[in-house]
């Protein structure tokens, strides 16, 4: 068996290789993502694209994500040998606000959609945030159909 030693040399010896924070990915999307699904969905789009004549300023792609009001710190430089290192954030929870973006195959794009959660809307929520996005209230702070639509 391979011992710390080991390691310690081989990633010595292969530079580009470091230990990495993996990100959770669902094991639904990862059997999903194969080249059979893919072609699928390519093809399907072909389709649409061609029965109904679409150019690509008439397609978008949108996405949706979540932001939190109260954000970790990032990696910072520090002296080797430090104890302790700090960088100030709040104590609390804080919540998620969605983020919904678009952008069409031609590069135009539409401001961002802000979804936060509760039930009335205040123009204070949109203060700092990109010149034309519009802000939404939604109980749950998720998109759903209507709040997609408008």
């Amino acid at each position: 068996m391979a011992g710390r030693d080991w390691l310690c040399a081989f990633l010595h010896r292969h530079a580009t290789i470091s230990f990495r924070i993996p990100e959770a990915t669902s094991l639904s999307r990862a059997t999903g993502f194969n080249r059979i699904q893919v072609e699928k969905f390519y093809s399907l789009l072909r389709t649409v694209l061609e029965e109904n004549k679409l150019q690509a300023h008439r397609v978008f792609n949108v996405d949706e994500s979540r932001i939190s009001t109260v954000q970790k710190p990032g990696k910072i430089l520090a002296a080797k040998g430090s104890k302790q290192v700090g960088k100030m954030t709040s104590a609390e929870r804080g919540q998620n606000v969605t983020i919904v973006c678009a952008i069409s195959a031609s590069r135009s794009y539409i401001p961002p959609d802000l979804i936060f959660p509760r039930k009335n809307m205040s123009n204070a929520l949109m203060k700092g945030a990109p010149a034309g996005s519009v802000g939404f209230a939604v109980p749950s702070g998720w998109m759903d159909s209507e709040t997609f639509v408008k």
